[in-house]
Parts: C-alpha cells; structure tokens; sequence
C-alpha cells in the first residue's frame, strides 16, 4: 500500500470516486453487444485491532527496548465485483489501516511520532480469465492480490513468499497488510496461472518485487497440493524462484567491497571491516565481565574469544581500509565474490484432519487438525554468512483443539528456526547489500558477540477466533512470532522496523480484534 500522512477525509472522497467508475464502466460493458454482466454484491466492513507487546525491542540507533507498548489499528476496506459472460472475473476493492508508529516520540516537525499514519490504497485489484467458465480447470489472470498457499497458517507458516534468502528474513504475525490478526498472507503483484484438476491444485506466480530493495525484480512461485481421502490428508510443495528476472542486475549483486568474499593466504574473508571490528569492540570491553563464572576457564575462553577477533579486526583494519594492500584501484580486491539476494526457496506442508475418522458433527469446521510446514530459505550456501543449509529452514508444527462449535478456531503453533544471523532486512534496506546485519549494540550481544541469535529459535502462537450474528468476529491472538511494527525511523519497503520487534523466544504480546464485513 501507498503511505500518505493524511486524514479520514481522504477516504471519504475517494470512495464515492471509486464506486462511480466501477458503475460507468459496468454500466459500459452492459452496453456492449453480447457481453453478460453479473456484477456481485458490495464487499465492506472494518476492524478495531489493539493490544500490547510485553517486551521487544525497536531497531533504531541506538537500539530501544520496548516494554508493555499499546498498539492500536483501525481499518477499513470495500470490495466490488464483476463476472462477465461466466468466464472473465474482475475483483477491485479499496482499503485503509489507521495507526501510529512506533517509537511514540514528540515532535511537532517530521521526524516524531505524534501524527496518524494512514495506509490507503488497493485491497485487490485483479482480473482472472477462467477457460470453459467459472467451473473450468484452468485460470490465468493478474494484478495485485492477497496470496496464501497453507491454510492452516494462522500465524506461523506460508513461508515461500513470506520470506527471502539472503539476508535470511522473514515476517509473522501480520504480513499482507498493517493489521496483526487475520493478515496472514501476502500481497502479491503480477501474475497468477491456476489449473484444478481433481485433488490436485496447482498455482503458477509470476510476480514483481515491491516490498525491500531492489524494487522491481521477478520472481517465479509455483505451489501445489493434493489431497487424499476427501481432505483427510492434505500434501503441498512449492518453489520460489526468488528474483529470477533481475531488472537491473547491479543493483541486485551489489559488487561493493562490502558486499564481497575472498580468499587470503587460505583464508576466507568478508570484505565488510563490521564483522571483524564489531566483535572485537564487544569482546574488549565485555569478555571478562561476560564469561567470568568465578572460574579461570570461562575467563580463558573469553580471552581467547577477544584475541582472536582483535586480530582479525586488526588484519582487515590494515588490508581493507583504503590504500590497504588488498584493494586495487577501484577500492575492491581482486578475485572477489560477491552476494546476492536471488535464490532458490522450497517449501513441504501437511495436514491431517481427524474430523475425517471421527465422523462427528459435534466439532467446528477447523477443529482437530494437525499440520506442519517446513522451508529452506535459499538452497545455495555461501561463505561466512549463510554456510549451512539446515540454518535456513523454520520448522512449523500446529494443532487445532476441538471447540465444538464454542468457538470457530483454537489454534496452537509452534517453530524452530536456528539461524546464526538476526531477523534483519537493515544492509538489504539501506544499501542493497546481501550481508546480515552485523550489531553494534549491546542489546543483540550479552556473553558473546550476537548471542541473541541463539536465544530467539523458537517461536509460537495462540489464535483464538468466533464469528458471531451473522457479520461480527472476534479474535485473540497471544504469540512470541516474528512481528514488525512501522517505524519512526524507516522509509524503504513498508516502512516495518528492519528487526523483529520480539527479539528472543521470552517475548511475546497480546492483541485482540474485532470485526465485522458483509
């Protein structure tokens, strides 16, 4: 969505707009000899979202920890549709989300947070062709549309395009949109190829990169499922070829110093001085205070730590700095490699359904299914950074308790993911380059340099959900997920914080949604 600072005047003029042309051209297209319009009924409704988050952390400079921060969302949304002649479908729909940004500071000029923020642009916007009509088997249609593949991922999950590979990233707990609860998807712009035939499913998606830089590139998606007696056993699969057509490939491979590896004297090392100098910062001040357990060995093993990276530290200092023996003219070393973020992501999911053996009408639609879901986030490995394949692949597993018809949905889920380097987008965002982001704060590193990668590996969620006379739902939602809140001090992608606000598997927040759409 677009980002205007404006007010609710904005949406007021802007709907009657879109319901005027909506009804001109319908109206144009019934004109038309022989062309059949069916146009469906008005879609609308609203959300009033809020709750806290106990304890995070913000990714500005310098770090910010978050303690019981209120959070609070308004959204609405309108949605038309069109069917003509059977075959071709037209979806356009307009929608808005109200909230403030997060660190609250004041400050009457840009820069503090004591203004509203107001998201307004297209809900959907789409055009799908159906060969042999509404029933036929095959689709192929494009525009910008909410995509999700698993839907049993309440929260934690759907990672194929959800995520990206280098820097190893990804987003839960609110994703299509601004919104936390009832958000997990992702918004889509391109094109989408779909074939129906039996139990087998399949989508094909050709779709434009418009959420972190570079902007614009391709990517190539197809998933498919199949499911096994009657929806007792659900199976899916999909790739993702990420960045696949690359627009300006310059601007994808950054070949900066930076964003190089090399080989020295048999050594591999990283062109970017931070992951040489940040850890021997840290240690320097911190390894005695940090391993010392009144024992000689934990003192040993910090010391150790601190002289090893001061070395490394010292060594790129003097071959990398400008003028450094390394470096040749242009100010990279020659021979050099360079990261990309374009790769190759796969996905495996399934679930199974016990309602199908049970046989009762005593439990609620989703009530005991059992799923999980599991990615790699780039199957090429890389030195340094990203060398291991397994610490790349979240694991997700879920279950739905039974409700008997108390409520709609009961959904317990649970993740590992082992990664070495921070949920972060910052290098991507700031300066297109494929390195993780390499922490100089002492809030990401306690006892060891970037240690709090080893403390945020597990994730989970609780989604609670009922609809209720006929056009209301209610929804809860307590989760340690991989939440990103808008930022004061960010404007590339949707302006969400670089880190994952909830920093280590001990964080967690609230949140509560109400709604009501016809």
């Amino acid at each position: 969505m677009s980002t205007q600072k404006t007010g609710t005047k904005k949406m007021a003029m802007l709907a009657p707009v879109l319901l005027a042309a909506a009804a001109v051209l319908a109206g144009n297209a019934s004109a038309a000899e022989g062309v059949d319009v069916k146009m469906q009924p008005l879609h609308f409704g609203g959300l009033q979202e809020f709750g806290m988050i106990h304890s995070g952390l913000l990714g500005s400079t310098p770090i910010k920890l978050m303690k019981d921060e209120w959070i609070d969302h308004f959204g609405t949304f309108l949605v038309q549709e069109a069917l003509i002649n059977d075959r071709l479908q037209l979806q356009g729909g307009l929608g808005g989300i109200f909230e403030f940004p997060k660190p609250e500071k004041s400050g009457e000029e840009f820069g503090g947070s004591q203004y509203k923020l107001f998201y307004i642009g297209p809900s959907i916007a789409k055009a799908m062709y159906h060969f042999g009509g509404m029933e036929g088997n095959f689709s192929l249609g494009g525009g910008m549309f909410p995509y999700r593949y698993n839907p049993d991922a309440n929260d934690l999950g759907d990672y194929l395009f959800r995520a990206n590979p280098y820097p190893t990233s990804f987003m839960t707990g609110g994703n299509g949109g601004l919104t936390v609860i009832g958000d997990q998807f992702t918004v889509m712009q391109g094109f989408q190829g779909s074939m129906h035939m039996g139990n087998l499913n399949v989508d094909m998606i050709l779709a434009t990169e418009t959420g972190l830089p570079p902007l614009y590139d391709w990517s190539l998606g197809i998933v498919a499922d199949y499911k096994i007696a009657d929806g007792l056993l659900d199976l899916g699969a999909g790739v993702n070829f990420k960045r696949l057509i690359q627009v300006k490939s310059e601007k994808t491979s950054v070949e900066e110093l930076e964003n190089s590896y090399f080989v020295k004297n048999g050594v591999t090392y990283s062109g970017q001085q931070a992951y040489y100098s940040h850890p021997a910062t840290f240690l320097s001040g911190q390894a005695d205070k940090a391993f010392a357990k009144n024992t000689p060995a934990d003192s040993a093993i910090g010391n150790a730590l601190m002289v090893k990276s001061v070395a490394l530290a010292a060594i790129a200092n003097d071959s990398l700095k400008k003028g450094g023996p390394w470096l040749d003219s242009t100010g990279r070393v020659p021979g050099a490699k360079y990261y990309t973020p374009a790769g190759i992501m796969l996905m495996a999911r399934a679930s199974l359904d016990f309602k199908k053996i049970i046989g009762s009408d005593a439990f609620s639609d989703q009530d005991l299914r059992l799923y999980g879901e599991i990615a790699v986030l780039g199957t090429h490995n890389y030195p340094i950074f990203y060398e291991k394949m397994s610490e790349r692949m979240p694991i997700m597993l879920g279950f739905n308790f039974p409700t008997f018809h108390l409520l709609d949905l009961v959904a317990v889920q649970w993740e590992y993911f082992n990664s070495p380097n921070l949920n972060n987008t910052y290098t991507l965002g700031e300066k297109n380059w494929t390195i993780p982001y390499l922490p100089e704060d002492s809030h990401f590193s306690q006892k060891e340099w970037n240690d709090l990668t080893k403390k945020d590996n597990y994730a989970w969620s609780i989604v609670m959900k009922k609809r209720f006379l006929g056009a209301m739902t209610a929804n809860a939602q307590v989760a340690r997920d991989h939440l990103r809140t808008i930022g004061t001090d960010w404007f590339y992608g949707s302006r969400f914080e670089p880190n994952e606000v909830l920093h280590k598997s001990s964080s967690w927040y609230w949140m509560f949604q109400l709604g009501w759409n016809i």
